[in-house]
């Protein structure tokens, strides 16, 4: 359990500053077209609930299943971000005016980048801290 919560906790902090910078930086440029549609003041319940879980899904899905096969846990953990932003995207691109393809296209790609620098940076720290066992 500790070694979990030791993943978590790296997998947190990566993410975290990932996602900082990318919404201190390119998010006010990418994202000017559809400010109006953005709340004056975001939901923080929601934002932390975000940042706290989605870690979770990525050392389920993408670390913990590749401990040992880092070019799998990249991999895998690319797919999984084009999935997850992809579904946000995408669901936006259908239903609100003024989000266009272009914004999509930015968003599915970061989703990819962010989740798999987080796998593979949590993958490596940890994989530093506790070797896999060679068979």
């Amino acid at each position: 359990m500790k070694q979990k919560i030791i993943a978590y906790i790296i997998a947190l902090v990566i993410f975290t500053a990932l996602e900082a910078l990318w919404l201190s930086q390119a998010a006010p440029h990418i994202y000017a077209s559809v400010s109006p549609l953005m709340s004056a003041q975001p939901n923080l319940l929601g934002a932390l609930l975000f940042f706290l879980a989605y870690p979770i899904g990525i050392l389920y899905f993408t670390v913990f299943p590749n401990i040992g096969n880092i070019s799998k846990t990249f991999g895998n953990a690319a797919l999984l971000g084009a999935l997850c932003y992809g579904t946000y995207s995408l669901t936006n691109l259908a239903t609100l005016e003024g989000w266009t393809s272009m914004i999509s296209i930015f968003d599915i790609g970061w989703g990819m980048i962010l989740t798999a620098l987080t796998a593979g940076g949590t993958a490596i720290i940890y994989g530093k801290i506790y070797p896999p066992v060679q068979k």
